[in-house]
């Protein structure tokens, strides 16, 4: 039986962008882990809901937001005020806010973190404390969990929303806000005051993922037996036809790459074939790729057509999916779906 062929290369001339990480939107980092100052806050710019009544307090000798509950049913609460566009808190972990409660009665505090889109879809992730009167705690939201377990997989590099609730008191109660700040190290794994540089010089020349070279296409790794080549600048692959996955894996320096700086990979493909490919781009943690600890995203191209496959970190086929750390990748694959 004739195997049946499939080609396929990047239509780049000059340079093969085969896996380039792309930046993440444009949100504004943060200058240091303070997100609330309190010091200067307009109160004019906090949304509530079910009637919560905000001041500043400063009984303590710093500045505190005091947010006093109404006794009703349901979560009253307090939308923080973010950047226009959004915070990108991406070389952080999580948002914590640091609360005392003044009231007389035990609260039910939630700290919730959001992506933009519908919250009854749940873009967000959140946890919550019990505060008995007169207590201070800090509740912490870690990014990808809510409730201390694996949740939706938050894009920290575009948090629309910081929202602090109480669940249902029962009378007239208040909480002082002491902090609201961004806790331990995330993606990217870079200073903050530095975030928006990082990325720009990183999607320039020379963040490329893989450069084709006769020598970088020797240690690309393969399944399924395609062919690659060297064709001008670019990788050639040749996907022979039959039941599985043909692909490669790009060579990564040391086992792992720390794409933290980045919202995703991309890649640039052009179909050489006489039929549509479905093409794959897959970008993996450590661990047993059968219980995916990855995320995927793929492409439909024409013969002849050129498209770029991207992969967002946190998502798999362009929804919500494993909670990826982008910091540490540890296989970037491409592969041809049958």
């Amino acid at each position: 039986m004739k195997k049946r062929t499939h080609t396929l290369c990047s239509a780049a001339t000059a340079l093969l962008v085969l896996a380039t990480p792309f930046a993440a939107s444009a949100a504004t980092p943060p200058t240091t882990s303070t997100l609330l100052d309190l010091a200067t806050a307009d109160l004019k710019t906090f949304k509530t809901e079910k009637d919560p009544v905000l001041s500043i307090d400063t009984s303590t000798g710093k500045p505190a937001l005091k947010i006093e509950f109404p006794g009703a049913s349901g979560y009253p609460g307090v939308d923080l005020p973010v950047p226009s566009g959004a915070w990108n808190l991406a070389a952080f972990a999580g948002v914590e806010a640091e609360l005392t409660n003044t009231s007389q009665e035990r609260l039910n505090i939630a700290l919730r973190v959001d992506n933009g889109g519908d919250w009854k879809k749940s873009p967000w992730n959140s946890n919550n404390i019990w505060l008995a009167p007169g207590e201070t705690k800090v509740v912490r939201v870690a990014f990808g969990q809510t409730y201390g377990r694996p949740g939706y997989a938050l894009d920290p590099s575009a948090v629309t929303n910081l929202k602090i609730l109480a669940d249902s008191p029962k009378q007239t109660s208040a909480i002082l806000v002491k902090a609201v700040r961004a806790f331990g190290t995330g993606a990217p794994a870079v200073p903050v005051n530095a975030a928006k540089e990082t990325v720009a010089q990183a999607t320039t020349a020379g963040a490329d993922i893989f450069t084709p070279t006769a020598e970088s296409i020797a240690a690309v790794k393969t399944e399924k037996d395609p062919v690659l080549t060297l064709d001008s600048s670019a990788l050639k692959a040749e996907f022979i036809g039959g039941s599985g996955y043909p692909g490669l894996d790009f060579p990564l320096s040391g086992g792992s790459i720390n794409l933290s700086a980045f919202a995703g990979i991309q890649a640039e493909v052009t179909n050489l074939s006489q039929e549509k490919l479905n093409i794959n781009l897959r970008a993996d943690n450590g661990g047993d790729w059968q219980k995916s600890p990855w995320n995927t995203g793929n492409a439909w191209i024409a013969p002849g057509e050129t498209k770029t496959v991207k992969v967002t970190f946190g998502k798999s086929f362009d929804k919500p999916g494993y909670a990826l750390d982008a910091s540490k990748i540890t296989v970037v694959k491409l592969f041809c779906a049958e």
